[in-house]
């Protein structure tokens, strides 16, 4: 087996290698959840900008009152990081450049470091997570001459199916050696907390992709992106957006202007969104420091003919939609909020984003679309609503056997351990594998979540 480079991840101020079968990964020395409440209690001028925009700290207090009362009772203080959303937005706006998301993520590792964070709590999306990693879901195919991956994330292809195929099948036009990848990036085991787990399943995806050559990943998720730019700085991380906007939209695509009916959770009111083609752009928060990318955006819905009304809180100053954090899973009120923001600035407009997560979690406050269903709409005949239920799951499947069915040079599916050596897996018949998960589809998806949670 090719020896594995080793890999440096910036974040904090030093490092320390963790060592593993798979190879070595010098990971960071993440700053202890102490040192960021004396840096936020120090910085912190309590202006209440954040107190302002945030209904979190209008809850429970400012950044310093908060960080202050860590010295007095840290396991309360790390107890209410969970109710934070790590969105970013209360350093972003801070006039002190305090950084208060890095104290409540550091509060985070440090509650599960000591055993205290109730991570039952948290089964399903950790079960989630968990089934993005499995052999049966993940799926590496990487052509002779690879050295650049599509990286859809988890929830793109069971949501979005036909639009992530047509997305690849845009992007292998510009790059024919482009690879695949169906992995998840472990970016919830990351924020709540589980560095040690975040750092094995992330180390031994990213081990494998720089030892085979990788040099470039194209996501199409916030989240994946932000798990890339931070821990990944050897490769190069840009999202689907950026690269469209640069290589151009396939000429198939003619509809201009057209908001397909099949795209968006509240699949009636679409037509009405499409009357006028006014739209509003909601930016996810793990996005938020990335213009390019928002310009990119922009420049898409703008070639289709589509105006653009912003809402108040955009790019840089976007809100969270109220998933981030898993906040729902704790203080589901929190969460609710920042939905219900956005749909009062949204003001009956149909939202337009750019993450998967996104678009459902918004769904259920207003009428959102994904962009990429607006510029890969399905043919009039197919146009269903978006897969809901078990129905993602299966379409992850489906999509997966469609990706087996490419040629690849490198093919591999995650072993059910990590630490083991690594080799790439014989492939499958594909078509009996499809064959038996349409057969007894519920039942087993049912027998894998319950496996994996």
């Amino acid at each position: 087996m090719k020896k594995q480079p080793q890999t440096s991840l910036p974040h904090g101020t030093g490092s320390i290698a963790r060592s593993g079968h798979f190879g070595q990964v010098t990971w960071p020395v993440l700053p202890e959840a102490a040192a960021t409440a004396a840096a936020v209690s120090a910085d912190c001028s309590e202006c209440m900008a954040c107190v302002r925009q945030c209904a979190f700290l209008d809850r429970h207090g400012t950044p310093k009152a908060l960080a202050d009362a860590y010295t007095a009772n840290p396991q309360k203080i790390r107890d209410l990081a969970f109710e934070c959303s790590l969105c970013g937005l209360c350093t972003t706006i801070c006039p002190d450049k305090a950084d208060p998301a890095a104290m409540f993520l550091a509060l985070r590792r440090e509650s599960t470091a000591a055993g205290e964070t109730l991570l039952p709590r948290y089964k399903p999306i950790l079960g989630y997570e968990k089934l993005g990693n499995s052999p049966f879901f993940s799926c590496y195919s990487l052509p002779e001459g690879c050295d650049t991956i599509f990286f859809p994330g988890c929830t793109l292809p069971g949501k979005h199916p036909h639009a992530t195929a047509e997305l690849f099948a845009r992007i292998r036009r510009t790059i024919p050696a482009a690879g695949i990848v169906l992995d998840c990036c472990n970016k919830p085991s990351h924020d709540l907390g589980r560095q040690d787990h975040f750092e094995t399943m992330f180390g031994e995806l990213l081990n494998f992709l720089m030892s085979h050559g990788v040099r470039t990943v194209l996501v199409a998720c916030p989240n994946c992106h932000k798990v890339f730019s931070q821990y990944a700085p050897a490769i190069r991380v840009r999202t689907v957006y950026e690269f469209l906007h640069e290589n151009g939209l396939p000429d198939a695509i003619t509809q201009s202007g057209t908001l397909p009916d099949a795209a968006a959770p509240t699949v009636d009111s679409v037509a009405e969104a499409g009357a006028d083609m006014t739209v509003t752009v909601h930016d996810p928060c793990p996005l938020r420091d990335e213009s390019g990318t928002h310009d990119a955006v922009r420049a898409l819905l703008d070639s289709k003919g589509i105006a653009i009304v912003e809402m108040r809180h955009n790019r840089k100053k976007t809100l969270c939609c109220g998933e981030g954090g898993t906040v729902a899973m704790r203080a589901n009120d929190l969460a609710l909020a920042w939905g219900e923001a956005r749909s009062r600035e949204a003001q009956g407009k149909t939202v337009v984003t750019y993450c998967a997560g996104c678009a459902n979690y918004l769904g259920i406050h207003m009428k959102t679309m994904h962009i990429l269903d607006m510029l890969f709409p399905q043919p009039e005949t197919a146009k269903t609503a978006p897969p809901a239920g078990l129905r993602p799951y299966l379409e992850r499947l489906k999509f997966k056997r469609y990706i087996k069915s490419l040629p690849a040079a490198v093919y591999r599916e995650r072993p059910t351990r990590v630490g083991e050596r690594f080799v790439s897996m014989p492939r499958l018949d594909s078509k009996k594998m499809l064959a038996a998960a349409s057969v007894a589809a519920a039942a087993l998806l049912w027998l894998l979540i319950s496996h994996f949670a």
